[in-house]
């Protein structure tokens, strides 16, 4: 009669899915460079997104900060002081809204209107206590902005965030 082994504990499989949960791990957080928060994190964000960080534009009231990859483009918008104050996006899908409006996020969910069916709707304005994000677009072209009225500076307006 041959001689009967015990069932084996570990297989490959267990050992590809012991090493993926290691390297998910070491991922880098969700961006931290949301609104009200300060730009020091825009590598973490960069590396996030898998997108090329181009060179800031000042403009004099504000700084530009844009993180371009082949999926979306996400542009920070900082006053003097390095918080962002407005952070836009462009691309084929819209970018996961939770990290990039931050502790602003709640405020937005909360004031969404009830869900319904609007033929040929393209875009839509949703003003929370604190924050108001617009989305425009249509398939594969979709835009927004969000920005937190209380951080503009002084003088710069929702026209001049582009």
């Amino acid at each position: 009669m041959p001689e009967r082994r015990p069932p084996a504990t570990s297989s490959p499989r267990r050992g590809l899915l012991a090493a993926l949960a290691a390297c998910a791990a070491l991922l880098p957080p969700p961006a931290a460079a949301t609104l009200g928060e300060r730009l020091d994190s825009l590598e973490a964000d960069r590396a996030r997104l898998s997108a090329r960080l181009v060179p800031p534009q000042d403009l004099g009231r504000f700084r530009v900060h844009t993180l371009a990859s082949p999926a979306t483009t996400v542009r920070q918008f900082a006053g003097p002081d390095g918080v962002v104050f407005a952070v836009a996006w462009d691309g084929p899908a819209r970018p996961d809204l939770a990290p990039l409006l931050g502790g602003y996020h709640d405020d937005w969910r909360a004031a969404l209107p009830p869900r319904r069916a609007r033929a040929g709707a393209r875009g839509a304005r949703v003003a929370g206590r604190q924050v108001v994000v617009e989305t425009w677009g249509r398939m594969r072209d979709l835009h927004g902005l969000a920005w937190v009225p209380a951080l503009l500076p002084a003088g710069v307006g929702r026209d001049d965030l582009r």
